[in-house]
């Protein structure tokens, strides 16, 4: 179970801030969207609340997952830190992806393309160390699609503090820069796709 668990957290995030990008295409269906990029607020900011959200959505549900897999008899063996540090890199996870699909959305300004774009980050997590550890897995272009593949490092944070008796530092710092640097690029991708809808 603690293996299996991270993968139910990005699953979510994939589905849970993912839904930024819908809620952000009826806006500018109704033309909400339109009259927030009139005002004097920074493109940043207005791109920001939506993503916020969506990260709070998956916050949400990745309490519901370790509720779930508390009364089913999860041990985190480091203790309480493991849980507050898996909260960490999930919601960095979120906020990234949340941008993505916002970013997408402002893109296409459609919604059925919006969640076609979040629907290719499925087959990204199972090239990952999804359901076993990089070390077992026995093919070697599936072990070069998990070592590029920035959902493995999210998983693999996340694992380092729910499967070991000690926090392995060095595999967390991985998934927590990986998160970081996601997070600030799909800052940056939907806050430019703003600025394209507004010239539009």
């Amino acid at each position: 179970m603690n293996f299996i668990l991270p993968v139910s957290i990005v699953s979510g995030a994939v589905d849970g801030a993912g839904g930024a990008g819908q809620a952000l295409v009826k806006d500018i269906e109704s033309g909400y969207f339109a009259r927030l990029l009139l005002t004097p607020v920074s493109r940043t900011a207005i791109v920001l609340g939506p993503m916020l959200a969506g990260m709070l959505q998956l916050f949400v549900q990745t309490l519901l997952i370790f509720g779930m897999a508390f009364l089913l008899g999860l041990s985190i063996p480091v203790g309480v830190s493991g849980f507050f540090l898996t909260i960490l890199l999930a919601l960095g996870f979120g906020l990234a992806f949340a941008g993505y699909s916002v970013g997408v959305a402002l893109k296409t300004r459609n919604a059925q393309s919006a969640q076609a774009g979040t629907l290719l980050f499925f087959p990204l997590i199972f090239l990952s160390t999804t359901f076993v550890p990089k070390d077992l897995i026995e093919a070697e272009w599936l072990k070069i699609a998990a070592t590029i593949n920035p959902t493995t490092y999210i998983m693999e944070g996340m694992r380092s503090v729910l499967t070991r008796p000690e926090i392995d530092w060095s595999v967390y710092w991985q998934g927590l820069i990986v998160a970081a640097v996601l997070s600030i690029a799909m800052v940056i991708f939907a806050a430019l796709n703003a600025r394209g809808a507004l010239k539009k």
